[in-house]
Order: structure tokens, then C-alpha cells, then sequence
């Protein structure tokens, strides 16, 4: 049996693929991994990339919600790695929207978390000619039973 933390990120990854240029997003996201990625190698037509971060060590606190469940909150991070030939900035305000949106459209994420925040944005720039790197770290709170994390 998948876990809901399991479930909830596999939503995440799912939904970041579907940031398409069209009628909704401005921007076509081409790769979406979890794994981790050396992207200044990666070709343009690769880009703009989001690595998934699961911060397991991270902030989980684990608070008894009834006898049989558990609430707990868990943050990851975004990061989108993003490079333009000109207009930079109204790139990467363009590629911060376009996330935003597509992570507010079911904050339930698939009904298996109450909550999902996105708690700050930053971005910087790279040696890389015109790459920068936005992060978002979000927050997701979610109640699981004590048996299946």
C-alpha cells in the first residue's frame, strides 16, 4: 500500500507536468524529476526542469490527531532551473505564476493532504549564463492513519 506522503508527491509531480503553454500557463515545464539532476548539462530543449526535493529529515512533526490517526506537516522543495536568451525577468516571473497556479489548483492534492502552502519563493541567478534557479518550498499538512505513514 502506497503512503499518502508517497501519494501526495506523486500529485505534486503529476500536477508540475501539467504546466503546458496554452489557454491556462504561459511556460511548457519539459522535465519533472524527484531524483536528483546535474542540470548545467542538460540542453536547453530539456529546460525548464523541476526537481522535486523531499526534505525526509526535514520539519515532519507528528501530532496525534485521534487515538488512530496522526496529522502530520511536511515541506519540499520546488526547484525550477530556467534559462533564457533575453527578457530574463519576465521569464522567471512568468515560470514563478505559472507554478503557483498549478499548485493552488487542488491544494487537497488528490484528497490526501487538508492543506498545501506554498511558504516562500526565492530565486538566483547562476555561473551559467542566464540560468537562474527558483525555489519554492511548500508546506503540506495531511492526516494519515498511525498505522500507514
Amino acid at each position: 500500500m502506497t503512503s499518502k506522503r508517497e501519494n501526495i508527491l506523486a500529485d505534486i509531480k503529476e500536477t508540475i507536468e501539467t504546466i503546458i503553454a496554452g489557454a491556462t500557463y504561459t511556460n511548457t515545464i519539459r522535465t519533472v524529476t524527484r531524483s536528483p539532476i546535474d542540470y548545467d548539462e542538460l540542453p536547453d530543449d530539456q529546460l525548464p526542469l523541476v526537481i522535486i526535493d523531499d526534505i525526509r529529515n526535514g520539519t515532519e512533526n507528528l501530532i496525534p490527531y485521534t487515538t488512530k490517526d496522526i496529522n502530520s506537516l511536511f515541506e519540499l522543495d520546488l526547484i525550477v532551473v530556467y534559462r533564457a536568451n533575453s527578457n530574463l525577468s519576465t521569464g522567471v516571473n512568468s515560470i514563478i505564476e505559472d507554478v503557483k497556479k498549478a499548485i493552488y489548483v487542488d491544494t487537497s492534492r488528490n484528497n490526501n493532504a487538508d492543506m498545501t502552502h506554498i511558504v516562500n519563493v526565492t530565486s538566483e541567478k547562476t555561473e551559467k549564463k542566464n540560468t537562474i534557479i527558483i525555489n519554492f518550498r511548500i508546506s503540506v499538512d495531511y492526516v494519515y492513519p498511525s498505522d500507514t505513514p
